[in-house]
């Protein structure tokens, strides 16, 4: 899996990213299938106050077996996390 983070992040809340998307994908598919996989993240301020929406989840190329995503995430600092967020379990 190739993860592209855009916007702005700190390396921690980067390494917290790439943890998080690490845990769903382990969760909806194979590992052989996320080896596949294009994701890029765009982290936008305030997205929830402009669009309502807090974010958002796009297949790039086909509708069928998509593999290239772009993933849109609301970020307006320290409230985000505990408004939406919850701390993931530790393997």
């Amino acid at each position: 899996m190739e993860l592209v983070l855009k916007g702005p992040v700190t390396e921690r809340q980067e390494q917290m990213l790439r943890r998080a998307v690490g845990f769903f994908l382990d969760k909806l598919m194979s590992k052989r299938l996320q080896k596949s996989l294009y994701i890029e993240m765009d982290i936008i301020k305030n997205l929830e106050k402009e669009t309502g929406n807090c974010g958002t989840a796009t297949w790039e190329d086909e509708n069928v077996r998509p593999k290239d995503f772009t993933v849109e995430a609301n970020w307006d600092g320290k409230k985000v996390l505990r408004r939406h967020w919850k701390p993931l379990p530790m393997n």
